[in-house]
């Protein structure tokens, strides 16, 4: 069963309550801006967007469903560690390094896509990812525009 959008932030605030994150931290893991996660929070949004509500529900380590009250406890792959924590913002960091060197622009929707293929591919090779990839995707993607 769906929950009102009060029910969604008062699940999100607690998971992220439960990892001590700040709403700060949570949007820096996240990939969303602060002042948009305020007026969801705040119940200034009344309809969040889905991709904002699915990258809030990544970095907690949850679905959308689970956030929206829709499923039972699901199962989750794994639980986050502390490496993956590092792993993104290293991550997050080569990205932005990178948009500036090349002086390639990307949107937030871009960066964060960027950012969730190279956090699959560095989990998959045990938190290893190079700037050479992360270069390459940041090319690639301003290319596709």
């Amino acid at each position: 069963m769906t929950q009102p959008l009060s029910a969604l932030v008062d699940e999100i605030e607690k998971r992220r309550k439960s990892k001590n994150w700040s709403r700060e931290e949570l949007c820096e893991y996240a990939g969303v801006n602060i002042n948009t996660y305020k007026d969801i929070a705040r119940l200034r949004t009344q309809n969040p967007g889905i991709f904002t509500i699915e990258k809030l529900a990544t970095a907690l380590n949850c679905t959308v469903g689970d956030l929206k009250g829709e499923t039972e406890g699901s199962p989750l792959p794994r639980p986050v560690t502390s490496i993956d924590v590092d792993v993104l913002a290293d991550l997050t960091d080569g990205i932005r390094k990178a948009v500036k060197s090349l002086d390639l622009p990307l949107s937030s929707r871009e960066e964060a896509e960027i950012l969730a293929y190279l956090y699959d591919e560095a989990i998959e090779n045990q938190g290893e990812f190079s700037t050479e990839n992360i270069n390459n995707l940041v090319k690639f993607t301003s290319k596709q525009r």
